[in-house]
């Protein structure tokens, strides 16, 4: 048992209080792993996380906006260049099937993982809202910004502010990426901004209603649903890696997000074998970027499976 695996558990539904029969063997996984010491506590994620980053050469530091502290990592060297900006998951945001966790750090930050990985000469990482909090932070963090308004509007608008703080403002040409929830949260701040390229989500949860009702959990309420803005996005260059082996975000996620967006959407659904929601990615970025559809002399190819 590893503390990834809590994550997964702890991290993935909304507020499960009438959790099936069937759905039993997560509380009991939850409780296995939890009395196995696996949570490392905020002070020992952060210090894992800036290890992450120091290998992909990011530097630390925390943005205001929104009335909360944005933790960010980044790296730019090319100042009029692209910058690829990332967005953590959900992380750890239950400590049990019907108990938010008291911190919402991430025990396995997969974004922050990617994005060291990432060779490109602009990188920006953002945590959520709530996540990698520096002491003494009087920021308007409570538990349902990561549990049931985890896509709230002022957690949306809280990331929105953070990205015009931290890249520089002319011109800006932002490959906006995100992990899990993170997803979800890149496609609400592309609707919002008309300097985005490109959007990629890994794993994302892009429809958050079809996600809620297809493991029968209760609804992310104050949350938005991406998929409200699918069609919004039109031609906008869209990537989603979905995992074969993904059973907290499956394909049917994606695949009910693509059925809103507009008829000329640029938009690439690629699954992933063998990768599983928080394992397999690492392998492949950022080979995995360039395939952003290109939509400007030919629709994007159909989704394959590889």
């Amino acid at each position: 048992m590893n503390c990834a695996a809590t994550e997964r558990a702890a991290g993935a539904p909304g507020r499960p209080p009438r959790m099936p029969l069937g759905r039993r063997g997560l509380a009991l996984l939850l409780a296995s792993l939890l009395a196995a010491g696996c949570t490392a506590s905020p002070a020992e994620r952060g210090s894992a996380a800036a290890g992450i980053a120091a290998e992909g050469r990011l530097a630390r530091s925390t943005l205001r906006s929104g009335g909360f502290d944005i933790a960010a990592w980044s790296r730019f060297d090319d100042p009029g260049g692209p910058v690829h900006v990332y967005v953590e998951g959900d992380g750890y945001a239950w400590s049990s099937p019907s108990d938010p966790s008291s911190d919402p750090t991430p025990l396995n930050p997969v974004a922050l993982r990617l994005a060291a990985r990432d060779g490109g000469p602009n990188v920006l990482y953002l945590g959520r809202p709530c996540q990698f909090r520096p002491a003494g932070s009087r920021d308007s963090c409570e538990p349902a910004f990561w549990t049931s308004r985890r896509l709230a509007e002022p957690v949306i608008a809280a990331l929105d502010g953070a990205i015009d703080r931290a890249v520089p403002a002319s011109p800006r040409r932002l490959v906006l990426i995100g992990y899990s929830g993170g997803g979800g949260a890149v496609v609400l701040l592309a609707a919002r901004r008309s300097d985005v390229a490109a959007v990629v989500s890994v794993a994302g949860n892009l429809a958050t209603a079809a996600w809620t009702a297809h493991h029968r959990i209760s609804p992310l309420s104050g949350s938005l649903d991406p998929s409200d803005s699918a069609r919004g996005l039109g031609a906008l260059p869209q990537l989603h890696l979905v995992g074969a082996r993904d059973g907290v975000v499956p394909r049917l996620v994606a695949d009910s997000y693509a059925r809103r967006a507009a008829p000329d959407a640029c938009l690439r659904i690629l699954q992933v074998a063998g990768a599983s929601h928080d394992k397999g990615w690492l392998e492949e970025w950022p080979a995995a970027l360039r395939e952003i559809p290109d939509c400007t002399a030919a629709p994007p190819r159909p989704a394959p499976i590889r």
